[in-house]
């Protein structure tokens, strides 16, 4: 899935219509194997570095290594909490986003952020599913307005 879209956003670079930087339309678009993020941003409040080919960022570690125990189950099963790990571009970046990270770190709920393409997607297929949802209401309303009307007259038999 993320190299079909991640090829799509390639050719959409190419066709040169686009006044972004290359690098600045990969990082809103491209996606990694889990559908978020491809270049992952630094989570610390007003910093603003992103990963890049050569550089990735380092996790959380709490987030990277929490297990799930589950110990009703029959064997010994763990599952490792890959929902989100957040990333920060070094060791200040990640101390300034303790605080808030904290009520967060491996909480139930806890997600990825989304790509402003994704975003973008998701708001325009929510705006289209409530369009379409209204018209159906509509039309049922005059179906059902219709089959009142046709229960309530009667036709000559012939």
């Amino acid at each position: 899935m993320e190299a079909t879209w991640n090829q799509l956003v390639d050719n959409y670079i190419n066709q040169g219509q686009d006044s972004r930087s290359r690098e600045e339309i990969e990082r809103c678009a491209k996606i990694d194997s889990a559908n978020g993020p491809l270049f992952k941003a630094c989570e610390a409040v007003n910093c603003g570095a992103f990963e890049n080919g050569n550089q990735k960022f380092d996790r959380c570690g709490r987030c990277k290594k929490v297990n799930r125990h589950f110990p009703m189950s029959p064997v010994n099963l763990t599952i490792t909490c890959l929902r989100r790990q957040s990333v920060y571009c070094g060791k200040n970046c990640q101390r300034q986003a303790w605080k808030t990270h904290k009520s967060v770190c491996c909480a139930e709920g806890q997600h990825e952020p989304s790509l402003p393409s994704q975003e973008a997607i998701r708001r325009s297929c929510t705006e289209s599913f409530q369009r379409e949802a209204v018209n159906i209401a509509e039309r049922n309303a005059t179906l059902s307005m219709l089959r009142d009307a046709l229960d309530q007259t009667s036709f000559p038999r012939t």
